[in-house]
């Protein structure tokens, strides 16, 4: 007998992508980035959604876990070899000189790939302090506050879960809100990126 509905009970098949079958290179470059004064530079490879991929991260000295500030990068193009993930030095310096440290993942795809983009940045964002401990032998507190900055396409992905629960009208816990700096030179309020918030 069946259960009425006239379907099947079965789940849909789960959608197959092109993008699924890549296989990405990470790989760090040669020569890496130095720190800036009053710092200290992290890289490495962590697992992604899609396999491998390159961290970024910067703590400014004597930071005590105020806060980390996620950085997403822009579209990579079309190729399988992933790239060290570095923001502007304006944007860095403005960044630790607040008493922030920042991390950047090169994410596991390229590609216009937002789900590898949210899925890796949360990822680094949640575990940055076990890699870094992993791969340096040094530990550092969790952070307190997240903030999430991106340009491009790294502003979609830093959207990317506040826009989700928006459309399927849900509270989302942690939750992205967007963060508003007050210039005091122009006297006006400005966007400036999200913070993750508890729901």
């Amino acid at each position: 007998m069946s259960s009425g509905g006239g379907g099947s009970d079965s789940p849909p098949a789960a959608e197959t992508r092109a993008q699924d079958s890549r296989e990405f290179r990470a790989e760090l470059p040669a020569t890496l980035p130095a720190a800036l004064a009053g710092t200290s530079i992290y890289f490495g490879i962590y697992e992604g959604l899609q396999g491998d991929a390159i961290y970024s991260v910067e703590v400014p000295d004597g930071w005590d876990g105020d806060g980390l500030v996620m950085w997403t990068h822009g579209y990579a193009g079309e190729t399988l070899d992933l790239s060290l993930a570095m923001p502007p030095a304006a944007w860095r310096l403005a960044v630790l000189n607040a008493g922030y440290a920042w991390a950047a993942s090169s994410y596991s795809a390229n590609w216009y790939d937002a789900r590898a983009g949210i899925e890796d940045t949360n990822k680094l964002a949640i575990n940055f302090v076990d890699y870094i401990e992993q791969d340096y032998g040094e530990r550092y507190t969790a952070p307190s506050q997240y903030l999430i900055s991106g340009a491009s396409m790294g502003g979609h992905i830093a959207a990317g879960p506040r826009l989700i629960a928006r459309i399927l009208s849900k509270p989302c816990s942690p939750c992205l809100m967007p963060v508003l700096r007050l210039s005091a030179r122009q006297s006006r309020t400005s966007f400036s990126g999200w913070a993750i918030t508890p729901g």
